[in-house]
């Protein structure tokens, strides 16, 4: 099953403003290793939740990595 990541600056600035997450900092590794931050995960790329207007979409995901606290 593909997952995808977005990351969303305004998002991130919510999430942490809000403490509505315990762990807000939210890493990654896409398919060719590398890892990345997100604030999004969805296996629909093309229908999720984008109420942020500047998201960027990350690409394919291969696994979660690790979380951060604020």
């Amino acid at each position: 099953m593909k997952v995808y990541g977005f990351y969303s600056q305004k998002q991130f600035e919510n999430i942490t403003r809000n403490n509505s997450r315990k762990e807000p900092y939210i890493f990654w590794e896409k398919i060719d290793g590398t890892v990345v931050q997100i604030t999004e995960v969805t296996r629909d790329i093309k229908n999720f939740h984008n109420n942020f207007s500047d998201y960027i979409c990350l690409g394919e995901l291969k696994k979660w990595s690790y979380n951060l606290k604020n």
